[in-house]
């Protein structure tokens, strides 16, 4: 297969895919120019609220078996003892030497550059629109853990806990 250029030799079922592909496609674009653009359609949250049909639509096709996803509404593995379910259990001689890790990490390293990196990186976090990748590479380049950086951007945006 690998070396035949088309190895469904031009399918009209793949072929019928992409032209409805093509036709969805340039149906949704003449859509766009006739309702004045893009930027237009944006200014009046159209696309979001597309998205936001769309979402649910989705979900409640899941929610409803219309829409399978294996482990989420179907072939689901239900232990009959919840509290049975297996959790990482980390062993306390491995949680020491990691704590002693860390320590050491943290004692090696320009606290003063790594507190200076978090910093700006929360400044950042709370400029709006200001991407936050260069400063996180800062952080970390400056030896900041892992740990800090979340609880940085947590201490910006909070946390999510479903719902």
């Amino acid at each position: 297969m690998t070396d035949t250029v088309d190895p469904v030799a031009g399918s009209w079922a793949i072929e019928s895919l992409t032209n409805e592909i093509d036709a969805r496609v340039s149906a949704k674009l003449a859509e766009i120019k006739a309702s004045g653009g893009m930027l237009k359609l944006i200014e009046g949250e159209i696309p979001q609220r597309e998205i936001q049909e769309a979402s649910y639509r989705w979900q409640t096709d899941i929610e409803e078996g219309r829409r399978k996803i294996v482990g989420v509404n179907t072939l689901q593995n239900v232990e009959k003892d919840s509290s049975a379910a297996k959790r990482l259990k980390v062993s306390p001689k491995l949680e020491a030497e990691q704590v002693k890790r860390l320590k050491a990490f943290r004692k090696n390293r320009d606290a003063k550059a790594a507190a200076a990196a978090l910093a700006r990186l929360e400044k950042a976090a709370r400029a709006p629109k200001e991407n936050l990748f260069p400063h996180i590479l800062h952080a970390v380049e400056s030896r900041a853990t892992l740990g800090e950086i979340f609880a940085t951007l947590r201490s910006v945006f909070g946390e999510y806990h479903g719902g």
